[in-house]
């Protein structure tokens, strides 16, 4: 599996707390296989990012079963071969830093 990737984009002058659910973001993903590439989404995950003008940290913890392709029989064989999910059901990512720029975009105005 591919670990996500947060692009960000301009410099930080503050500090906050972003928080992710599916209720407001998407967790989708891409892998290039020999034979032909392979596009899904996590439909289940959580978790935050805390920025500041020097340091990035937080985590996002995925539901190893909501993870799927939408192939039916490519998915059980995923779950129950690939990820194990009996084995491990949550897929965590800890992120301890983070390379480029935040929009200012994204931030209401006082």
């Amino acid at each position: 599996m591919l670990l996500p990737i947060l692009s960000i984009t301009s410099q930080l002058s503050f500090a906050e707390r972003l928080v992710f659910t599916q209720s407001g973001s998407d967790n989708h993903f891409h892998m290039s296989a020999s034979l032909h590439d392979i596009n899904g989404e996590a439909q289940q995950f959580k978790g935050y990012l805390d920025i500041d003008e020097s340091e990035c940290s937080g985590e996002v913890s995925i539901d190893a079963k909501s993870i799927t392709t939408f192939l039916g029989k490519q998915d059980d064989k995923m779950h129950s071969e690939t990820i194990q999910v009996s084995r491990f059901p949550e897929v965590l990512y800890i992120i301890h830093s983070i390379e480029g720029r935040i929009k200012s975009d994204h931030r209401s105005t006082p």
